[in-house]
C-alpha cells in the first residue's frame, strides 16, 4: 500500500513498481519465514495476495520502464 501512495504522489517514479514486487515476494515468503503454515487461512492468504501482488508489481515495472523510455526518448550519453 505504502508503494501505491508514493506511486501516486509521482508517476515518474518507475522504481517505486520494482518495491512492490519486492514486496509481494516478501509477503509470500511470510509463511515459512514466520512458520504458520500450519494455519492454512493465514498462509493461503499470504501466498494468494503476495503472488498477487508480486506479479502485477513486475508487469507494471516492466511496461512503466517501457513506457517511460518511449516518452522520455532513450538515455543520452555524458
Amino acid at each position: 500500500m505504502l508503494a501505491a501512495v508514493i506511486n501516486l504522489a509521482a508517476p515518474n517514479a518507475v522504481s517505486v513498481f520494482w518495491f512492490e514486487a519486492v514486496f509481494g515476494l516478501l509477503l509470500f515468503l511470510t509463511p515459512w519465514v514466520l512458520g504458520y503454515t500450519a494455519n492454512a487461512g493465514s498462509a493461503w492468504i499470504a501466498w494468494l495476495i503476495g503472488f498477487t501482488a508480486f506479479v502485477i508489481g513486475l508487469g507494471s515495472a516492466i511496461r512503466g520502464k517501457k513506457v517511460h523510455r518511449q516518452e522520455t526518448g532513450p538515455p543520452r550519453a555524458a
